[in-house]
């Protein structure tokens, strides 16, 4: 094997090298270095480096065939990674992510205000307000006119919602026509303004649509903070649901929702 016909590959990675023997060997050919006593040993080291340099070289080239297997191998790994990342990313969304509506599970709903719960404990100024949501008449949608329809109400007041709060808001679909609004250093006021805004889509909506039946839902609201004494999930969600429940049944009174 000759030294210079070698891939370039090859070259670049013993460059330095290559040039220190172009270098030596110039020392070794120039006639004003011939009359140094010390010039014939000079020259067999260099004899010596370049033999061993030729064998490290062949025992580290790759040929271009292999250099093109490498290739397709380094290529194959690229995309199996690739596809890996990507049906891990899926498995996440599908893991944190309600499939109909596209907002956040009762999983991921119920971990965000674990945290709030947590991050409470640990700062006696911090608060923030939850929301449970109810659709009105949902089963009396599905019974009179199919569950098609009664899916497409549920998508709509998700969006409407979702496209409604900032992004450090989190909105969960926590079951069949139940949502939890979460809503970090918000007040009870902050979200009873959040929630109009909502509702006056929703009847942007209706007037928009010729369905025969009513679109709408109710909600309770509650804002949690260190002087409520309130910390454990399961209480909080059922005081919101029991907020929400009162304005419903008082709606069901004056004849707002069925």
């Amino acid at each position: 094997m000759k030294v210079n016909n070698m891939s370039e590959s090859t070259r670049a990675l013993f460059r330095e090298e290559l040039e220190k023997l172009e270098t030596a060997k110039k020392i070794c050919s120039d006639h004003k270095n011939r009359k140094n006593e010390l010039i014939e040993e000079f020259e067999e080291l260099v004899a010596v480096f370049e033999r061993n340099l030729k064998t490290t070289i062949k025992l580290t080239s790759i040929s271009d065939g292999q250099q093109v297997y490498l290739k397709e191998v380094q290529s194959e790994l690229a995309r199996e990674i690739d596809e890996r990342r990507r049906q891990q990313e899926l498995l996440e969304y599908y893991a944190f992510t309600d499939m109909m509506t596209g907002v956040p599970n009762r999983r991921t709903g119920f971990m965000a205000l674990d945290r709030e719960l947590k991050r409470l404990q640990n700062n006696e100024d911090t608060y923030f307000s939850i929301c449970f949501i109810d659709i009105d008449g949902l089963k009396t949608i599905n019974d009179g006119y199919g569950h098609v329809e009664g899916d497409f109400i549920i998508k709509t007041i998700a969006d409407i919602i979702r496209d409604s709060i900032e992004a450090s808001d989190v909105v969960s679909r926590i079951g069949g026509d139940e949502f939890l609004l979460l809503m970090p250093e918000r007040t009870e006021q902050d979200v009873e303004a959040v929630m109009k805004q909502i509702l006056k889509k929703i009847e942007s909506f209706k007037n928009s649509q010729t369905k025969p039946y009513a679109v709408d839902f109710s909600y309770g609201i509650m804002e949690i903070n260190r002087e409520l004494g309130m910390d454990c999930m399961d209480k909080i969600i059922s005081a919101a649901d029991s907020l929400m429940y009162k304005n419903k049944t008082l709606k069901r009174e004056i004849g707002l929702c069925e």
